[in-house]
């Protein structure tokens, strides 16, 4: 087997979890590293290790490329530096490992695209859903008919994020100290993986995503962020399908990812974030086929190894590639470019006895839907959701201040709130973008 050359750029933060699942889930004779290059390398997690075992330190890319060489580069940096970045390592004859997102605009992801074509070389982009089996397996059978046309894919996730996480020159932000574009949000970093899985399952190809037709969002700050930490997005796509997701950073509790895919012969479901986390079909006739386990840590190494292999041998196929992303990309760019974003919620405008819901439903109840001209807003989800049952799973929310006195929303008031007020600002719109003339193709819903 050969071995390649690695380099890894940004060495702390997503790129030292990216080391250790290199560490414990891909075969040391596959690769080795040549590089470790961070602005700060003294405070990476694995300084003292990596000197150690003689790993080679660089501040800058730059800096890197002249001194040495690498085929596979591993970019784990912020997102606003993913573009130069990206472009820099194709020039020097190097395939690529990007994180998501490719980059902040639709515009930068297609000049990387065409970067890619010109070098000659590979991109692969982190959406580690897209290169596991278990997610690949499912989507041919989506493709074959197996399961059916598909109706309705549904997704919820609540992940805490405190106030120390967004204590960053970008997390959170909608530029950097510089100008340069960043739109970090919910549905861009943490969360994305599962709006980006919601396009894949339904791509024609191996590495094709579909784009959806419609898209209706309704957007909160619970941080005080530039950006949104909470997002409830409805869509549909060309083939009738509705999709559904419920995301925040403002619970009072992590809830794993739960997915619910619901297609004509077939109901897919998984619930977890490990091994443990299996992709079930249970069909009409009461049968079942188990994918296996998607969201385990195997699995997000599943995109290292498919890289370093296509590093070793570039007719391997790469099933996430910047033509992969750019229906969740176009989708995260009219958000930005068309929706409002509203406090979680003013706490001097609603009186305690009448709290406001802003609570995800899970399956157990009737699927949520987004419904225009109801006293939110943006679209809401109907009335008939509007009223909790003993099974009922919610998300209590809570305001910027962690230490803050927690109040839970509950669905028996909904439909009697007011209105919430917009934030003070208004993000400043994304600029035009040249060639992405489908950025609009998913309106904002009227108000």
């Amino acid at each position: 087997m050969k071995t390649i050359n690695l380099a890894i750029i940004g060495a702390g933060g997503y790129g030292d979890y990216c080391l250790g699942l290199l560490e414990r889930f891909v075969d040391p004779e596959s690769y080795r590293l040549v590089a470790a290059i961070d602005p700060f390398y003294e405070k990476i997690p694995r300084y003292t290790q990596l000197t150690a075992q003689g790993v080679p330190m660089y501040r800058t890319p730059e800096e890197f490329f002249a001194a040495s060489s690498a085929e596979l580069v591993l970019i784990a940096s912020p997102i606003h530096l993913h573009k130069e970045q990206c472009l820099l390592a194709l020039r020097h004859g190097a395939h690529v490992l990007c994180e998501k997102p490719l980059a902040p605009i639709l515009q930068d992801a297609l000049d990387i695209r065409a970067a890619v074509s010109a070098s000659g070389r590979k991109l692969g982009v982190g959406f580690q859903m897209s290169f596991c089996d278990p997610i690949q397996n499912l989507k041919r059978d989506i493709q074959a008919g197996l399961l059916g046309a598909p109706k309705s894919l549904r997704t919820y996730v609540s992940w805490q994020r405190y106030d120390s996480y967004y204590n960053s020159p970008w997390r959170g932000h909608i530029q950097d100290a510089q100008g340069h574009w960043v739109l970090d949000s919910i549905l861009t970093n943490a969360t994305a993986h599962y709006l980006h899985n919601t396009c894949f399952v339904l791509g024609d190809r191996f590495d094709t995503a579909a784009m959806p037709q419609s898209l209706a969002v309704e957007l909160y700050n619970g941080k005080g962020i530039e950006t949104f930490d909470t997002a409830f997005v409805s869509g549909k796509f060309a083939s009738g399908c509705d999709f559904f997701l419920a995301l925040t950073h403002s619970g009072d509790r992590n809830v794993d990812p739960i997915l619910q895919y619901t297609f004509e012969h077939a109901v897919v479901t998984a619930s977890g974030n490990d091994d443990s986390a299996e992709i079930i079909a249970t069909f009409d006739d009461g049968s079942t086929k188990n994918y296996g386990a998607a969201l385990g840590e195997y699995h997000v190494a599943q995109k290292l190894r498919t890289m370093i292999a296509v590093a070793a041998d570039p007719s391997v196929e790469v099933p996430c590639t910047p033509d992969t992303v750019l229906p969740h990309l176009t989708m995260c760019n009219a958000i930005f470019d068309q929706a409002d974003v509203y406090p979680l919620p003013a706490w001097s405008t609603f009186p305690r006895r009448n709290p406001v819901c802003l609570c995800a439903a899970w399956p157990t109840m009737p699927g949520p839907a987004f419904k225009p001209g109801n006293c939110l807003p943006n679209a809401v989800l109907t009335g008939r959701i509007a009223r909790p049952t003993s099974d009922w799973k919610g998300i209590m929310l809570f305001p910027a201040n962690d230490s803050a006195k927690k109040r839970r929303y509950t669905y028996d008031s909904y439909l009697h709130c007011r209105k919430l007020r917009p934030c003070s600002h208004r993000h400043p719109r994304t600029p035009p973008f040249a060639a992405s003339g489908n950025c609009r193709l998913v309106p904002h819903v009227d108000r």
